[in-house]
């Protein structure tokens, strides 16, 4: 009987795993974001200066003032990229729920993840390239935002189960799908931590983008609910 129930639940899994890729993705990308732009802003501050001091010894430095103006001007950068992203993202997710009315469940499954796996190519640049200039942070956050942020993903995923599930079992999928989530909530920014440590801010934005671009072929190989629910009631 558990085991029929299992199978039974097995059977169901449709987006649930594209959710939780997609939350590792963005936890991954949010854990290491910040960081790099106070590293960036701190580069950007010594090389204006000419000073050959070290952004990693900046607890030994004499100069508050500095400290200061460093800390300031990252502040100002992580709110310009929130204003990049978030505008346009409110804008396409609003519209987004729309489009997948026309255009089918998938889409709004695939574009976000796309935009975010660009984006996270542009960090990864950014990482490696110390040269590139602090504006490409604006760039690579209004890049992910036209393309749908999380709450077009979320939104998009809930309507594919509405149009897969039956009234008997939607709850019960809404609550699983809503746990993938929480639980890369749970463990995802942990393992960044430790991976940033143990690597580099390169090595946490591709295995970001690796779980953006995971995401998006792993929605792009889904069937149409419609089709998966007559699966299910032959089943």
């Amino acid at each position: 009987m558990m085991m029929s129930r299992i199978l039974k639940m097995i059977e169901r899994i449709t987006v649930e795993p594209g959710m939780l890729f997609y939350f590792i993705g963005i936890y991954f990308l949010y854990s290491a974001l910040q960081p790099l732009i106070y590293q960036r802003s701190c580069e950007d501050y010594l090389r204006s200066i000419n000073s050959n001091l070290s952004c990693q010894a900046m607890n030994t430095w004499n100069d508050t003032n500095a400290v200061i103006k460093i800390s300031k001007d990252a502040s100002h950068w992580i709110r310009y990229t929130s204003i990049c992203y978030s505008v346009p993202s409110l804008l396409v997710d609003i519209l987004m729920g729309s489009w997948s009315d026309y255009f089918g469940r998938k889409l709004p499954l695939i574009l976000p993840s796309i935009g975010q796996a660009l984006a996270a190519i542009i960090y990864v640049s950014i990482s490696e390239i110390v040269t590139m200039n602090t504006y490409w942070f604006a760039i690579a956050s209004a890049l992910s935002g036209l393309w749908g942020g999380p709450t077009a993903t979320t939104a998009g995923m809930f309507s594919y189960i509405t149009s897969d599930s039956t009234l008997e079992t939607r709850t019960t999928r809404f609550s699983i799908i809503q746990s993938m989530s929480y639980l890369a909530g749970l463990v995802s920014p942990f393992v960044a931590g430790a991976v940033l440590k143990a690597t580099s801010f390169t090595a946490i934005f591709s295995i970001s983008g690796g779980f953006f671009l995971l995401t998006s072929i792993y929605c792009a190989l889904l069937k149409d609910p419609g089709q998966h629910k007559e699966l299910i009631k032959i089943i």
